[in-house]
């Protein structure tokens, strides 16, 4: 995961495993959602807590590298390639993500 310019958070899921395959998941600062409704506000702020509740506060400098699973849900998004860390080979990302739920999430070196 890290901390984005634009103050979103990237965080890059993995299925694991031979051929391994990569996403972006966008967990967005509450200030820079005005356009959704008062209750899909509420949804992103929580998800965006539950994950820092649970694996830290990301850095601005760099991706910090995380062990464990989740249940993450969003709103699927198709993104233009422009040499995103993680990004699927087809575009299609999770932003915003609306729940974040975890067991277990640790950091690893």
């Amino acid at each position: 995961m890290k901390l984005e310019p634009d103050s979103d958070i990237h965080l890059v899921i993995a299925n694991g495993g031979p051929g391994q395959r990569t996403m972006i998941t966008e967990l967005p600062h509450p200030a820079c959602v005005h356009g959704a409704v008062p209750a899909v506000k509420k949804e992103m702020a929580q998800a965006r807590r539950a994950l820092i509740d649970a694996c830290g506060e990301p850095l601005r400098s760099r991706y910090i590298y995380l062990r464990g699973t989740a249940r993450i849900t969003g709103v699927a998004f198709y993104d233009t390639e422009h040499g995103q860390f993680g990004a699927a080979s087809q575009g299609i990302e999770l932003h915003p993500v609306l729940q974040f739920k975890t067991r277990e999430c640790r950091i690893v070196q």
